[in-house]
């Protein structure tokens, strides 16, 4: 279980650095929402249309203390990120 959510954590590393809008597209949850620094409230729609039309733009993404939490029924990852871009 552990390598196949790994496999998919680095495929939407992947996919943000590239703006692989369709990778993201199957990744994203569809009920994801998230705050961005600015403090703007967003989810799937506005990440992949940023995505889309450039106005996201990851140069560097750095993932550390990744850890994998196994619930039966769910899988939560929790990690550290330090990213580069611009938006």
């Amino acid at each position: 279980m552990n390598t196949t959510i790994e496999t998919l954590e680095d495929n939407l590393r992947q996919a943000m650095l590239t703006s692989d809008v369709a990778v993201l597209a199957e990744l994203i949850a569809d009920d994801l929402v998230w705050t961005m620094p600015t403090g703007q409230v967003v989810n799937k729609q506005f990440d992949l249309d940023a995505h889309r039309s450039g106005v996201f733009r990851f140069t560097r993404s750095e993932i550390s203390d990744r850890q994998i939490h196994d619930y039966s029924n769910c899988v939560v990852v929790t990690l550290k990120a330090e990213l580069a871009g611009t938006y």
